[in-house]
Protein backbone atom coordinates (compact mmCIF):
# COMPACT_ATOMS: atom_id res chain seq x y z
CA UNK A 1 0.00 0.00 0.00
CA UNK A 2 1.60 3.07 -0.70
CA UNK A 3 2.11 6.39 1.49
CA UNK A 4 -1.00 8.45 1.17
CA UNK A 5 -0.13 12.08 0.20
CA UNK A 6 -1.11 15.46 -0.71
CA UNK A 7 -3.08 16.56 -4.37
CA UNK A 8 -1.94 20.05 -4.94
CA UNK A 9 -4.74 21.92 -6.52
CA UNK A 10 -4.66 25.38 -5.96
CA UNK A 11 -1.47 28.39 -6.26
CA UNK A 12 -1.81 28.35 -2.27
CA UNK A 13 -0.92 24.63 -2.00
CA UNK A 14 2.25 24.81 -4.30
CA UNK A 15 5.23 22.78 -2.53
CA UNK A 16 3.14 21.58 -0.20
CA UNK A 17 2.78 18.03 -0.99
CA UNK A 18 6.32 17.53 0.18
CA UNK A 19 5.63 19.32 3.67
CA UNK A 20 3.26 16.91 3.55
CA UNK A 21 4.91 13.81 3.24
CA UNK A 22 8.33 15.14 4.79
CA UNK A 23 6.46 16.46 8.52
CA UNK A 24 2.77 16.23 8.40
CA UNK A 25 2.42 12.34 7.62
CA UNK A 26 5.22 10.68 9.82
CA UNK A 27 3.90 12.83 13.00
CA UNK A 28 0.83 11.32 12.11
CA UNK A 29 2.56 8.10 11.96
CA UNK A 30 4.47 8.72 15.06
CA UNK A 31 1.74 9.45 17.32
CA UNK A 32 -0.88 6.70 16.23
CA UNK A 33 0.04 4.70 19.67
CA UNK A 34 -1.25 7.97 21.34
CA UNK A 35 -4.09 8.46 19.33
CA UNK A 36 -5.13 4.98 19.84
CA UNK A 37 -4.92 5.13 23.56
CA UNK A 38 -6.71 8.79 23.45
CA UNK A 39 -9.59 6.74 21.85
CA UNK A 40 -9.41 3.76 24.03
CA UNK A 41 -9.52 6.22 27.06
CA UNK A 42 -12.48 7.91 26.34
CA UNK A 43 -14.41 4.48 25.28
CA UNK A 44 -13.32 3.55 28.80
CA UNK A 45 -14.72 6.97 30.86
CA UNK A 46 -17.55 6.60 29.36
CA UNK A 47 -18.59 2.82 29.54
CA UNK A 48 -17.35 4.04 33.22
CA UNK A 49 -20.73 7.17 33.59
CA UNK A 50 -22.82 4.99 31.83
CA UNK A 51 -22.20 2.11 34.41
CA UNK A 52 -22.65 4.46 37.41
CA UNK A 53 -25.34 6.23 35.74
CA UNK A 54 -27.39 2.87 34.86
CA UNK A 55 -26.90 2.34 39.15
CA UNK A 56 -28.29 5.56 40.10
CA UNK A 57 -31.38 4.96 38.13
CA UNK A 58 -31.13 1.25 39.92
CA UNK A 59 -31.57 3.02 42.92
CA UNK A 60 -34.40 5.33 41.94
CA UNK A 61 -36.02 2.35 41.08
CA UNK A 62 -35.88 0.38 44.22
CA UNK A 63 -35.72 3.29 46.94
CA UNK A 64 -38.46 6.07 45.33
CA UNK A 65 -42.17 5.40 45.51
CA UNK A 66 -43.83 5.17 42.27
CA UNK A 67 -45.48 9.23 41.68
CA UNK A 68 -44.10 12.05 40.18
CA UNK A 69 -40.63 12.15 41.51
CA UNK A 70 -39.52 8.80 40.00
CA UNK A 71 -40.94 9.90 37.00
CA UNK A 72 -39.33 13.15 36.89
CA UNK A 73 -35.94 11.77 38.36
CA UNK A 74 -35.50 9.07 35.57
CA UNK A 75 -34.91 11.23 32.39
CA UNK A 76 -32.69 13.32 34.20
CA UNK A 77 -30.42 10.68 35.46
CA UNK A 78 -30.66 9.77 31.83
CA UNK A 79 -30.05 12.79 29.92
CA UNK A 80 -27.08 13.78 32.58
CA UNK A 81 -25.88 10.24 32.16
CA UNK A 82 -25.31 11.37 28.16
CA UNK A 83 -24.34 14.01 28.52
CA UNK A 84 -21.37 13.23 31.37
CA UNK A 85 -20.60 10.44 29.03
CA UNK A 86 -20.04 12.35 25.41
CA UNK A 87 -17.77 14.73 27.51
CA UNK A 88 -15.93 11.81 28.79
CA UNK A 89 -15.56 10.43 25.59
CA UNK A 90 -14.29 13.36 24.36
CA UNK A 91 -11.48 14.08 26.85
CA UNK A 92 -8.71 12.43 25.99
CA UNK A 93 -9.29 12.93 22.16
CA UNK A 94 -9.50 16.42 23.02
CA UNK A 95 -6.51 16.59 24.89
CA UNK A 96 -4.74 14.82 21.68
CA UNK A 97 -6.53 16.96 19.49
CA UNK A 98 -5.02 20.05 21.15
CA UNK A 99 -1.48 18.29 21.17
CA UNK A 100 -1.73 17.41 17.01
CA UNK A 101 -2.46 20.86 16.24
CA UNK A 102 0.02 22.91 18.75
CA UNK A 103 2.30 20.41 16.35
CA UNK A 104 1.02 20.79 12.64
CA UNK A 105 -0.60 24.50 13.01
CA UNK A 106 3.17 25.82 12.96
CA UNK A 107 3.95 23.86 10.29
CA UNK A 108 0.91 25.15 8.03
CA UNK A 109 1.51 28.71 8.81
CA UNK A 110 5.29 28.41 8.18
CA UNK A 111 3.98 27.05 4.78
CA UNK A 112 1.75 30.09 4.33
CA UNK A 113 4.45 32.89 5.70
CA UNK A 114 2.28 33.90 8.65
CA UNK A 115 4.42 34.88 11.57
CA UNK A 116 2.79 32.83 14.25
CA UNK A 117 0.19 30.93 15.38
CA UNK A 118 -1.43 29.38 18.78
CA UNK A 119 -3.85 27.27 19.08
CA UNK A 120 -4.54 28.09 22.63
CA UNK A 121 -4.45 32.02 23.24
CA UNK A 122 -5.81 34.38 26.03
CA UNK A 123 -6.67 38.07 26.18
CA UNK A 124 -3.41 39.43 25.23
CA UNK A 125 -3.48 37.87 22.26
CA UNK A 126 -6.16 39.24 20.77
CA UNK A 127 -8.85 40.99 23.18
CA UNK A 128 -12.52 40.74 22.25
CA UNK A 129 -13.54 43.18 24.75
CA UNK A 130 -12.63 46.40 21.94
CA UNK A 131 -14.84 44.58 19.60
CA UNK A 132 -17.75 44.64 22.36
CA UNK A 133 -16.89 48.64 22.57
CA UNK A 134 -17.11 49.26 19.27
CA UNK A 135 -20.49 47.25 19.30
CA UNK A 136 -19.22 44.79 16.49
CA UNK A 137 -20.38 41.87 19.13
CA UNK A 138 -23.01 41.83 21.91
CA UNK A 139 -22.19 42.26 25.23
CA UNK A 140 -20.75 38.87 26.91
CA UNK A 141 -18.36 37.29 29.88
CA UNK A 142 -17.65 34.20 29.07
CA UNK A 143 -14.41 34.21 26.47
CA UNK A 144 -13.02 31.27 24.56
CA UNK A 145 -10.73 31.90 22.34
CA UNK A 146 -8.45 29.86 19.94
CA UNK A 147 -6.20 29.13 17.13
CA UNK A 148 -4.35 32.75 16.84
CA UNK A 149 -2.84 34.23 14.04
CA UNK A 150 -0.24 37.13 14.00
CA UNK A 151 1.10 37.79 10.88
CA UNK A 152 1.50 40.16 7.85
CA UNK A 153 0.30 40.65 4.24
CA UNK A 154 1.28 43.13 1.46
CA UNK A 155 3.14 44.94 4.11
CA UNK A 156 -0.43 45.12 6.64
CA UNK A 157 0.16 43.39 10.15
CA UNK A 158 -2.96 41.33 11.29
CA UNK A 159 -4.13 39.23 14.25
CA UNK A 160 -6.96 36.91 14.24
CA UNK A 161 -8.60 34.54 16.35
CA UNK A 162 -11.52 32.09 16.15
CA UNK A 163 -13.77 33.34 19.18
CA UNK A 164 -16.82 32.23 21.23
CA UNK A 165 -18.47 34.94 23.45
CA UNK A 166 -20.75 33.71 25.66
CA UNK A 167 -23.00 35.33 28.38
CA UNK A 168 -25.01 34.10 31.18
CA UNK A 169 -28.51 34.79 31.85
CA UNK A 170 -30.69 34.11 34.42
CA UNK A 171 -34.16 32.04 33.95
CA UNK A 172 -37.62 34.00 34.56
CA UNK A 173 -38.06 30.76 36.98
CA UNK A 174 -35.78 31.21 39.66
CA UNK A 175 -35.06 27.34 40.44
CA UNK A 176 -33.95 26.56 37.12
CA UNK A 177 -31.10 29.37 38.32
CA UNK A 178 -29.27 30.44 34.99
CA UNK A 179 -27.92 29.43 31.76
CA UNK A 180 -25.20 30.37 29.14
CA UNK A 181 -26.46 31.71 25.22
CA UNK A 182 -23.86 32.07 22.54
CA UNK A 183 -23.49 35.71 21.93
CA UNK A 184 -20.76 35.36 18.97
CA UNK A 185 -19.00 33.19 17.35
CA UNK A 186 -17.00 33.34 14.03
CA UNK A 187 -13.60 35.23 13.40
CA UNK A 188 -12.38 38.34 14.91
CA UNK A 189 -10.26 40.16 13.30
CA UNK A 190 -7.81 43.35 13.92
CA UNK A 191 -5.95 45.14 10.98
CA UNK A 192 -3.25 47.58 11.06
CA UNK A 193 -4.14 50.90 8.94
CA UNK A 194 -1.58 53.16 7.97
CA UNK A 195 -3.11 56.02 9.34
CA UNK A 196 -5.01 57.58 12.46
CA UNK A 197 -8.78 56.47 12.06
CA UNK A 198 -12.01 58.74 13.39
CA UNK A 199 -13.76 56.10 15.28
CA UNK A 200 -16.36 54.69 12.26
CA UNK A 201 -19.07 51.78 13.36
CA UNK A 202 -20.33 49.56 10.29
CA UNK A 203 -23.58 48.01 12.11
CA UNK A 204 -26.04 45.40 10.97
CA UNK A 205 -29.09 47.77 9.20
CA UNK A 206 -32.00 48.46 12.12
CA UNK A 207 -35.21 49.58 10.72
CA UNK A 208 -38.30 50.72 12.75
CA UNK A 209 -37.90 50.85 16.00
CA UNK A 210 -34.77 49.49 16.83
CA UNK A 211 -33.23 51.68 14.35
CA UNK A 212 -34.50 54.81 16.06
CA UNK A 213 -33.57 53.36 19.46
CA UNK A 214 -29.86 52.83 18.05
CA UNK A 215 -29.96 56.54 16.69
CA UNK A 216 -30.81 58.08 19.93
CA UNK A 217 -28.00 55.54 21.65
CA UNK A 218 -25.26 56.58 19.20
CA UNK A 219 -26.24 60.02 19.74
CA UNK A 220 -25.68 59.92 23.40
CA UNK A 221 -22.31 58.29 22.63
CA UNK A 222 -21.21 61.58 20.45
CA UNK A 223 -21.65 59.34 17.20
CA UNK A 224 -23.65 60.88 14.33
CA UNK A 225 -25.40 58.84 11.28
CA UNK A 226 -23.31 58.18 7.96
CA UNK A 227 -25.45 57.79 5.36
CA UNK A 228 -24.07 55.76 2.03
CA UNK A 229 -25.16 57.05 -1.22
CA UNK A 230 -25.04 53.18 -2.56
CA UNK A 231 -28.73 52.05 -1.54
CA UNK A 232 -27.27 48.12 -1.05
CA UNK A 233 -24.73 49.47 1.26
CA UNK A 234 -27.15 52.04 2.89
CA UNK A 235 -29.72 48.77 3.41
CA UNK A 236 -27.22 46.59 4.80
CA UNK A 237 -25.29 48.55 7.45
CA UNK A 238 -26.07 51.36 9.48
CA UNK A 239 -22.92 53.46 9.63
CA UNK A 240 -21.84 55.42 12.45
CA UNK A 241 -18.91 58.15 12.85
CA UNK A 242 -17.38 60.00 15.42
CA UNK A 243 -16.46 62.71 13.34
CA UNK A 244 -18.34 62.66 10.03
CA UNK A 245 -16.69 65.14 7.86
CA UNK A 246 -12.76 63.38 8.66
CA UNK A 247 -14.62 60.17 8.01
CA UNK A 248 -15.96 61.00 4.25
CA UNK A 249 -12.50 62.35 3.59
CA UNK A 250 -10.73 58.84 4.70
CA UNK A 251 -13.52 56.26 3.69
CA UNK A 252 -14.63 56.33 0.21
CA UNK A 253 -18.37 55.42 -0.70
CA UNK A 254 -16.74 52.04 -2.62
CA UNK A 255 -15.71 51.03 0.90
CA UNK A 256 -18.76 49.70 1.49
CA UNK A 257 -18.90 47.62 -1.45
CA UNK A 258 -15.79 46.57 -0.48
CA UNK A 259 -17.30 45.00 2.96
CA UNK A 260 -20.21 43.54 0.89
CA UNK A 261 -17.75 41.57 -1.20
CA UNK A 262 -16.26 40.52 1.85
CA UNK A 263 -19.19 39.38 3.40
CA UNK A 264 -19.90 37.49 0.25
CA UNK A 265 -16.33 35.90 0.32
CA UNK A 266 -16.36 34.62 3.27
CA UNK A 267 -19.67 33.80 4.19
CA UNK A 268 -21.44 33.40 1.07
CA UNK A 269 -24.06 36.16 1.66
CA UNK A 270 -24.58 34.97 4.94
CA UNK A 271 -24.59 35.87 7.88
CA UNK A 272 -23.35 38.92 9.12
CA UNK A 273 -19.86 40.82 9.04
CA UNK A 274 -19.87 44.10 11.10
CA UNK A 275 -16.51 46.17 11.25
CA UNK A 276 -14.84 49.50 12.69
CA UNK A 277 -12.62 51.72 12.54
CA UNK A 278 -10.45 53.62 15.80
CA UNK A 279 -7.17 54.80 15.64
CA UNK A 280 -4.48 53.29 14.01
CA UNK A 281 -6.85 49.78 13.55
CA UNK A 282 -9.48 48.25 11.35
CA UNK A 283 -11.76 45.58 13.41
CA UNK A 284 -13.33 42.77 11.72
CA UNK A 285 -16.07 40.56 13.20
CA UNK A 286 -16.75 37.54 11.11
CA UNK A 287 -20.40 35.06 12.31
CA UNK A 288 -19.42 31.66 11.29
CA UNK A 289 -20.62 27.89 12.47
CA UNK A 290 -18.06 26.09 11.08
CA UNK A 291 -15.08 25.27 12.66
CA UNK A 292 -11.86 27.81 12.04
CA UNK A 293 -8.52 25.77 11.33
CA UNK A 294 -9.89 22.08 12.48
CA UNK A 295 -6.51 20.27 12.80
CA UNK A 296 -8.01 17.32 15.37
CA UNK A 297 -6.40 14.35 14.37
CA UNK A 298 -7.81 11.64 17.04
CA UNK A 299 -11.25 11.08 14.26
CA UNK A 300 -9.27 10.44 11.39
CA UNK A 301 -6.35 8.07 10.28
CA UNK A 302 -3.31 9.40 8.60
CA UNK A 303 -4.74 8.90 4.95
CA UNK A 304 -7.72 10.89 5.33
CA UNK A 305 -5.93 13.40 7.46
CA UNK A 306 -4.68 15.34 3.63
CA UNK A 307 -8.26 16.41 3.04
CA UNK A 308 -8.45 18.05 6.68
CA UNK A 309 -4.52 20.00 6.10
CA UNK A 310 -6.32 21.26 2.00
CA UNK A 311 -9.45 23.01 4.47
CA UNK A 312 -6.99 24.13 6.60
CA UNK A 313 -4.65 26.03 3.97
CA UNK A 314 -7.94 27.44 2.71
CA UNK A 315 -8.90 29.14 6.08
CA UNK A 316 -5.65 30.23 6.80
CA UNK A 317 -5.66 32.26 3.01
CA UNK A 318 -8.54 34.15 5.00
CA UNK A 319 -6.68 37.07 5.91
CA UNK A 320 -5.13 37.54 2.29
CA UNK A 321 -8.61 37.35 1.26
CA UNK A 322 -9.69 40.13 3.57
CA UNK A 323 -6.46 42.29 2.83
CA UNK A 324 -6.43 42.48 -0.51
CA UNK A 325 -10.29 42.94 -0.91
CA UNK A 326 -9.16 45.84 1.51
CA UNK A 327 -6.15 46.87 -0.16
CA UNK A 328 -7.71 46.46 -4.04
CA UNK A 329 -5.53 46.38 -6.86
CA UNK A 330 -4.09 49.93 -6.66
CA UNK A 331 -3.26 49.39 -2.80
CA UNK A 332 -5.27 52.20 -2.22
CA UNK A 333 -8.44 51.68 0.39
CA UNK A 334 -5.75 51.17 3.57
Amino acid sequence: MSSPTFEERAPHEQAFARVFDDQILPLLLAHQGERDAARRKGRRWAALVGALGLGAACAVLVFVPSGPVLIAALPAIALTTAGMAVAARRGPRAAFDHDMAQRIGPILCEVMDIDRFEHRVDLAFLDPHPFRDLRLVDWFDGVDLQDGLDGAWRGVRYRMVEARLTRRRSQDDRRSGQHTVNVFRGLLMRIETPRDMPTILFLRARRGVLGWLRGRFARFEGMERLPFPDPEVEAAYDTYASDVETARTVITPAFGRTLLALRHDLQGGRGHLAAAFQGRHLYLAVHRKEDFLRLGAADLEPAAFAARCRAALADLMIPRRVIDTLVGAGGEEL
